[in-house]
């Protein structure tokens, strides 16, 4: 066995071990009763997930060649089949949820010559990369000011604050550093000259698209705190009221717990705990029910994933067209 496997195998036991006490700890005579609570309007909290679905779609199309310009009803729904489908495989990927990406350029391969599908699936992922950190920056000096903070805190914001910033602010050196790294003997030069020149197509159509790529970043970052309206109905459901604006940067805060603890195989207990944590010490707000609501979250990925399984075979037999050239 491998090394990178042991490690993996070593995580997904730590994850396993943890998720056990949080669960012991908080009861699992508790999560029965939140779920008895909830009943039938699981099925509406699945649909939570529909705005930040179509944000998420609409900015991809916007910084898509040959889609941006004439966006029609036919291609938003073309688009959000592929984007279900892709966060369905990205969700199904034990670690950096990144198994769904390959996914957007052969799906769009089925309406853009290569260099546009190549250059779409390019973009939009560095301007959903740009959006989260965003999103993080904000939370980052926005949170200290609306809520109870305890003091011990504010320097753990304030240092996040200035590490998001600075990788804002160095990324294109850093891109720079890292496309100048592999030598010509290197095996991952060919894979970085491919790099190099998606990279010099997505500054094309940035200069050429500002203003998409401006609107599509505000809707990515619109999208990652409107998710957080699974959250609050979530603790509507075990009779928990909670306050909107929490929800909402209680997502961003799961979204970095995820990213932090990519290495724990579906994050488990990294998230629960994560969430817990944020609530009382990110927040100032009391944890209550949160295992319930980590695991209705994780209801809602189970059933976006199933979704996304489903509308798969119909995408496969999508027949092939031409929108441009």
């Amino acid at each position: 066995m491998s090394k990178t496997r042991i490690l993996n195998v070593i995580f997904l036991i730590v994850g396993l071990i943890s998720i056990y006490f949080i669960i012991k700890d908080y009861g699992m005579n508790q999560i029965l009763v939140d779920f008895k609570t909830a009943k039938f309007s699981l099925l509406l909290l699945i649909a939570t997930f529909i705005p930040t679905l179509s944000l998420y779609s609409f900015a991809w199309m916007l910084v898509t060649p040959g889609i941006n310009n004439k966006i029609s009803l036919k291609q938003f729904i073309f688009f959000l089949k592929m984007m279900t489908i892709s966060i369905s495989w990205n969700n199904l990927t034990p670690f950096l949820k990144m198994g769904g990406e390959p996914y957007k350029y052969f799906m769009l391969r089925k309406i853009l010559p290569k260099q546009q599908a190549l250059s779409s699936a390019f973009v939009y992922n560095i301007v959903h990369t740009y959006a989260t950190l965003l999103a993080f920056l904000i939370t980052a000096i926005t949170v200290p000011m609306l809520f109870k903070v305890p003091e011990t805190m504010h320097p753990v914001f304030f240092t996040f604050f200035i590490l998001c910033l600075s990788i804002l602010f160095f990324s294109k050196l850093l891109l720079r550093k890292i496309l100048k790294y592999p030598k010509k003997s290197s095996r991952l030069r060919p894979l970085f000259l491919k790099t190099k020149w998606a990279l010099r197509q997505s500054y094309l159509f940035y200069t050429k698209n500002r203003p998409q790529i401006i609107i599509a970043t505000l809707l990515e970052i619109v999208a990652r705190f409107i998710e957080g309206i699974t959250f609050y109905y979530a603790f509507f459901l075990i009779n928990f009221k909670i306050n909107i604006l929490s929800a909402l940067f209680l997502e961003v805060g799961r979204t970095l717990v995820d990213t932090l603890f990519f290495f724990i195989p579906f994050q488990l207990g990294s998230r629960e705990e994560g969430i817990r944590v944020f609530m009382e010490s990110g927040l100032g707000i009391t944890s209550s029910g949160f295992l319930s609501v980590a695991l209705m979250y994780r209801f809602v990925e189970i059933a976006w994933i199933i979704i996304g399984i489903l509308l798969w075979p119909s995408m496969l037999k999508q027949k092939e067209e031409t929108t441009t050239t």
